[in-house]
């Protein structure tokens, strides 16, 4: 029995040189190392720690990401339709306005009658002797003495003025014969729809036709042109004056 508690007690007892080598541990001194990050980074690089897919969940994964550019192609597709339509929308709603406006100013023109701004509206220098200024022979026309004026332009070899002044004259003597009413401001198609129960309409049409083409052309009339002219506003000048 005596033998039987030596050896329980040797046994649970520490260990003598245990207890001397860890006495020792605290005088030591720790020794530091450097953490090699570098060496670290190399170690992990290329490694995984996701688990890997199955077959079906790679299958299913794929199939979302195509939908996924499909559906964003799709989107930039449709908005650069739509701003292309918008744009050649816009264009062609510009150009129809533009129609619109040309139209209505054509249409305009054609039932007021409007001309063009007449060349050289003020013939000749202001305070200059023997000038002929068409503003105010329009402002006096019943009392101006038009075929002095028109042998005037004839000496001064403007022939585009003479045609212009031989045309006053000829609304001058219809206004007189209560054919026309006489207005500065009226235009050549109205008068030409009062004088369309008139005898004298042809001619007239005929002469305000050549009128308009010598006096809003583009080039002054020579004198063999005013020569092939001037019989017809002649003619119906005096016929107007007859009337009277």
């Amino acid at each position: 029995m005596k033998a039987y508690y030596l050896l329980l007690s040797l046994f649970l007892a520490p260990p003598l040189w245990g207890s001397a080598q860890s006495s020792r541990y605290p005088q030591e001194p720790v020794e530091r190392r450097a953490f090699a990050q570098d060496r670290w980074e190399k170690t992990v690089a290329g490694l995984n720690y996701e688990e890997p897919l199955s077959e079906r969940e790679r299958r299913e994964a794929e199939a979302r990401r195509r939908e996924e550019a499909a559906a964003e192609d799709g989107g930039t597709r449709r908005q650069e339709r739509i701003l292309s339509e918008g744009a050649v929308e816009a264009i062609l709603k510009i150009l129809s306005i533009l129609a619109g406006v040309a139209l209505i100013a054509i249409l305009l023109r054609a039932v007021l009658g409007l001309s063009p701004a007449p060349r050289n509206r003020k013939i000749g220098l202001a305070g200059q002797a023997g000038a002929i200024r068409l503003e105010d022979i329009e402002e006096n026309i019943h009392e101006s003495d038009l075929d002095a004026y028109i042998q005037q332009a004839l000496q001064q070899g403007d022939y585009t003025l003479a045609i212009r002044l031989y045309y006053l004259a000829i609304l001058k003597e219809l206004s007189l014969s209560k054919a026309i009413r006489w207005k500065k401001d009226k235009t050549n198609r109205q008068y030409l729809q009062e004088m369309q129960q008139s005898p004298l309409s042809e001619p007239f049409r005929e002469v305000t036709r050549i009128f308009e083409r010598a006096w809003y052309g583009s080039r002054p009339v020579g004198a063999g042109e005013y020569q092939q002219m001037a019989p017809k506003f002649r003619f119906l000048a005096e016929k107007a004056k007859a009337r009277e």
